[in-house]
């Protein structure tokens, strides 16, 4: 493959506002979050989704019109004070470039205050990038002091500031989606009083699974869970469909398609993927490095490559004889719970093994659940030898 700068348009990395080419079936979502920043007047609202499902794309192609956006990505997030000083740090790095004399005085003073307040100590670290610029009058490390109400103090100093300057003030915060569910609720709990106020709406990235226990909360009766005193509300981000895939891969692809034998390889890279912008990319790539010294990509090549790749996936898994004997059974299946385990007892597994085997299967990934149900994962289409 002569032209090697197909590599660089399959970078796994989240798109900005000036790479809306690359932009693919996520309209609906992007205009979901748009209307929560026009006529939502405060309150913290979740962006769910699967990992590399193209929750920080959603947040980068949000523009400012009526309020001011600050986006945080929340690096340091070993506690909850880790976080809650990383904000601060974030709002102050960013207010300082503000053209308010105001902002800009508290931003400096939060700062100063962050790295006389904050040493770097086993278990703890704000990172040695933030922490080299400081001007520390002992070369000793001091235990951090975890003075939590000066910062949330300071925290509702700047969000002050920020609101007599410009009326409304978005918080874009990402990277929280990392951390375990309890832990983002115990954080989003401990900054409420300061999110949950008027003129200032906060858009976070949540793990997957709040998504499902936040419907609960709201669709039960007689009673209230905990998420929906915190989350006003969520937006999920479902999985791609394999047309909308193949599109986003055409799109990379655009300058060298005639590298490939047949487009079907485009299909065969959505079905791997199981609908995740992330995982489609990363065969792609994959693919693409084992043939780039080829002239043209066959099929068979793209098929060999993909074989590969499962088979070494399965071999990181141990699976016992029943387990492997399923995976053949189940292979290419798409339905219901009931329907997976119905596919199994017809081929002579006891009801409870099929139990058993299911939800080992969606537990590693084998099985992948989707709106309309369950669909036996397409990075195992291709392996014939189980």
């Amino acid at each position: 493959m002569k032209d090697e700068r197909l590599l660089k348009r399959l970078v796994d990395k989240p798109l900005n506002r000036n790479e809306t080419e690359l932009f693919v079936d996520r309209g609906e979502e992007l205009s979901a979050l748009e209307k929560i920043l026009k006529y939502y007047a405060f309150g913290i609202f979740g962006l769910c989704g699967r990992t590399g499902s193209g929750k920080t794309t959603l947040l980068n192609m949000l523009t400012e019109e009526t309020q001011k956006i600050v986006r945080i990505s929340i690096i340091y997030r070993d506690n909850s004070d880790a976080i809650l000083y990383n904000l601060l740090y974030s709002l102050a790095e960013h207010f300082l470039k503000d053209d308010s004399k105001e902002i800009q005085k508290i931003s400096q003073n939060v700062k100063e205050w962050l790295f006389e307040e904050v040493s770097i100590v086993r278990g703890f670290s704000l990172g040695l990038s933030m922490m080299a610029s400081a001007d520390l009058k002992s070369s000793k490390a001091r235990a951090p002091r975890f003075n939590v109400f000066k910062a949330h103090d300071y925290l509702q100093k700047m969000l002050d500031a920020a609101k007599k300057h410009y009326g409304k003030v978005s918080l874009l915060i990402d990277e929280l989606d990392k951390e375990k569910k309890e832990d983002v609720i115990k954080i989003l709990d401990s900054l409420k009083l300061e999110l949950q106020q008027e003129d200032v709406l906060t858009i976070v990235t949540l793990p997957q699974s709040i998504y499902k226990e936040y419907i609960h909360d709201r669709l039960r009766m007689n009673g209230f869970g905990n998420l929906e005193n915190i989350i006003k509300d969520v937006v999920f981000i479902r999985d791609l469909e394999n047309h909308h895939v193949k599109e986003m891969l055409i799109k990379r692809f655009s300058e060298s398609l005639d590298w490939f034998e047949d487009l079907s390889i485009l299909d065969m890279l959505a079905d791997f993927s199981d609908g995740n912008p992330r995982d489609a990319i990363w065969i792609a790539q994959k693919v693409v490095l084992e043939n780039i010294s080829k002239n043209q990509l066959t099929v068979k090549d793209a098929i060999q490559s993909i074989q590969k790749i499962s088979k070494e996936l399965i071999r990181t898994i141990s699976l016992t004889d029943l387990q492997t004997k399923a995976l053949k059974i189940l292979r290419g299946l798409t339905g219901s719970r009931e329907q997976f385990l119905i596919k199994l007892v017809e081929n002579s597994f006891a009801r409870t093994t099929a139990y058993s085997i299911f939800d080992k299967f969606l537990e590693i990934g084998f099985i992948v659940p989707k709106e309309s149900g369950f669909k036996f994962s397409g990075k195992l289409s291709f392996v014939e030898e189980l």
